[in-house]
């Protein structure tokens, strides 16, 4: 089952540069007014994809250093409430590798 098409109402036009208008705006297989749901997402995805090269884009407000912060293992902290020693096999499973 294919996805209805979207509103023009929708979708967010100014993603859309004039090269992928009539792909987007003009599908014959649509009813008229209709926006092609497929070739809507491609077109976001690949302006998403250019501003990630630009670097453009980001996700937030976090640093790098931030981001990079090792994060404390959840059974670490789980065994030293119940007294057991940090460096037992039992909280760090990788410990038969070393």
């Amino acid at each position: 089952m294919k996805a209805k098409p979207l509103l023009p109402r929708e979708v967010d036009q100014k993603l859309v540069p004039s090269a992928w208008k009539k792909a987007v705006f003009s599908n014959p297989h649509l009813p008229p007014g209709a926006v092609d749901r497929d070739a809507y997402v491609v077109c976001v995805l690949e302006q998403l994809y250019r501003a990630l090269g630009r670097r453009a884009a980001n996700a937030g407000r976090r640093s790098h250093r931030q981001a990079a912060a090792p994060r404390e293992r959840p059974g670490l902290a789980h065994s030293a409430r119940r007294g057991a020693s940090a460096e037992s096999p039992a909280t760090t499973p990788l410990s038969s590798a070393r």
